[in-house]
């Protein structure tokens, strides 16, 4: 019996493109450049300017050096308290001045949970990571949305939608979280599509998700995707062991007309079964190659159990350990052949 096998490299080849690019002043010399006579911050409310300027490393009497001012940029960017930075330069006496301009983010002034009729406030509250008196960051504003969306989708609300916005009043920000809650979604079919060697009763007992049926206060049929997960894994695990090393698995969901009822189709590729060409056995002194082979369970021709491969190995050990030889070490390779 023959197993398909394939090899796929992938190879990624980058070409830079060496042109004739010039830096913006390349040709100044550190003699042309203007003297920073002064630096100042403006556009600043809460943070003070020695914060701000403790971030910066250009000082009054320095020769001007653009990207020692965008690194000086980027250090305030690091602050977290600005929405824009601009800089400015300005003839100052016989050099320049310097100004970072900058816009800070507003604070959060509250944070509101509107459409929320199954979830405590609480609850949401807790979730989200935004606080009173935070300034405003807005990757935790859209962190919160997928954090509102796993504790609904964990009580079987798995329409839910959840947007968020921000409302600004002086130098202030509320944020608000709209929920649109959706209806309680059951699971109505689980069907397996693909599984030619196993039927779906006998993959449906390998996992713990369930469709809805009678009583359905005892069997609610409802679906966490954390748990569907691992229910995947329990069937790729399934067919492995059995020689399906190539198996995968993935989920296909459909809704009914009124997005109460959830159909899931587990789609299986099996892929070809793998089976025991030869077996090599080397390094062995204590015993022949005909003596180990009685030991193994695993013979050529057999399809590849990795649970049986594994016992074997013990068995190997276990047999040099009865002749006193309690640090024999047991390696097994294995190489796919199409």
């Amino acid at each position: 019996m023959s197993c398909k096998y394939a090899f796929i490299a992938l190879t990624f080849i980058i070409f830079l493109l060496l042109g004739s690019y010039v830096p913006l002043n390349a040709q100044e010399t550190e003699e042309t450049r203007p003297v920073i006579k002064k630096v100042e911050v403006k556009g600043n409310q809460r943070i003070s300017t020695a914060t701000i300027k403790s971030a910066v490393k250009i000082k009054e009497g320095d020769i001007y050096d653009p990207q020692a001012m965008s690194q000086d940029v980027d250090a305030i960017w690091l602050l977290g308290f600005f929405d824009n930075i601009e800089v400015e330069v300005e003839p100052y006496e016989d050099g320049i001045k310097l100004i970072f301009l900058v816009t800070e983010r507003p604070v959060v002034r509250d944070v509101i949970f509107i459409g929320n009729r199954k979830i405590k406030t609480k609850k949401l509250e807790e979730a989200v990571e935004l606080r009173k008196g935070d300034y405003l960051k807005y990757y935790l504003q859209k962190s919160g949305e997928d954090k509102i969306r796993e504790i609904y989708e964990k009580k079987g609300f798995h329409l839910v939608d959840v947007k968020s916005e921000e409302k600004r009043v002086n130098g202030y920000a509320d944020i608000i979280y709209n929920i649109d809650e959706g209806g309680k979604v059951h699971i109505e079919e689980i069907d397996f599509v693909g599984n030619k060697t196993f039927t779906d009763k006998r993959l449906l007992k390998l996992i713990s998700t369930k469709r809805r049926k009678f009583p359905s206060f005892l069997f609610p049929g409802r679906f966490d995707i954390d748990k569907f997960n691992e229910d995947i894994e329990k069937v790729k695990a399934f067919y492995g062991g059995g020689g399906w090393l190539d198996v995968d698995v993935k989920r296909k969901t459909k809704y009914s007309t009124d997005k109460s009822k959830m159909f899931i189709e587990v789609l299986v590729e099996e892929g070809e079964r793998y089976y025991v060409d030869t077996i090599v056995i080397k390094g062995n002194k204590l015993f022949t190659d005909t003596e180990i082979r009685d030991i193994l369970e695993l013979k050529e021709g057999d399809a590849f159990l990795p649970e049986i491969l594994q016992k074997d190995s013990q068995n190997i050990r276990a047999a040099y350990g009865r002749q006193g030889l309690m640090n024999t070490n047991v390696k097994v390779s294995h190489t796919y052949k199409p």
